[in-house]
């Protein structure tokens, strides 16, 4: 039998260690979201990790409690509108414990509203001059990121099931990218371009929505 044995000692703590919320977006809509959590150490073999700050009852680090470390991880945000920060530690088998890293994200779930500030002008159409031409100007309340014109079957209907009027018949801002809140947008409305979006005599109900850079759309 051997007289002897040896021992490594290893009092450095997992390196370079980093964590992504939900890939890097700066905003989102969503309370739910995705960590991932990386350190440069090739064997992670036995790691543990702590997880605390702005998410659902975990606020500090004394709450957190160790646990098998994973590279991704899906987690509640702390309930509210507004920035949330999460905090992320790790610590190798033998108990090495790394610097604390975090990353932020914001949550707004907050949706536009769209207020119709002039017209429409004239309230039955045809495709006759000057009565195919219908004038409106509108606004959001807040910044939005993308916004479209739409004919819809009900007043209540969500964007997702609207048809977008185009503009082959000149037809003006019937769909846009970003836009500053409180901006008012003159749009014209072509009959035929309606037409084109729903066929057929009758009322026609004309939408207006808008999206948020966190994705809410509004109602």
């Amino acid at each position: 039998m051997a007289s002897y044995f040896k021992l490594i000692l290893d009092t450095l703590g997992p390196q370079n260690v980093a964590v992504i919320i939900n890939e890097g977006v700066s905003i989102t809509s969503s309370f739910l979201v995705d960590l991932a959590i990386s350190t440069s150490d090739e064997d992670t073999t036995g790691y543990q990790m702590k997880v605390w700050g702005d998410i659902a009852e975990i606020q500090t680090e004394d709450e957190a409690a160790w646990q098998t470390y994973a590279s991704s991880i899906q987690l509640a945000l702390a309930a509210g509108d507004g920035v949330k920060k999460v905090y992320v530690k790790l610590r190798d088998d033998v108990l090495n414990e790394s610097a604390t890293v975090n990353a932020t994200i914001e949550v707004n779930t907050t949706a536009p509203v769209i207020t119709i500030l002039s017209g429409p002008d004239i309230s039955r159409v045809s495709y006759n001059a000057p009565k195919d031409v219908v004038n409106f100007s509108w606004r959001a309340d807040i910044d939005v990121v993308e916004w479209k014109v739409c004919v819809v079957a009900s007043e209540t209907d969500a964007q997702n099931v609207g048809t977008v009027i185009p503009v082959t018949n000149g037809s003006e801002n019937m769909q846009g990218t970003e836009l500053v809140g409180n901006t008012a947008v003159a749009s014209i409305l072509k009959v035929k371009d309606m037409a084109a979006a729903s066929s057929g005599d009758g009322e026609k109900i004309i939408k207006i929505f808008a999206k948020t850079a966190s994705g809410v759309w509004s109602a």
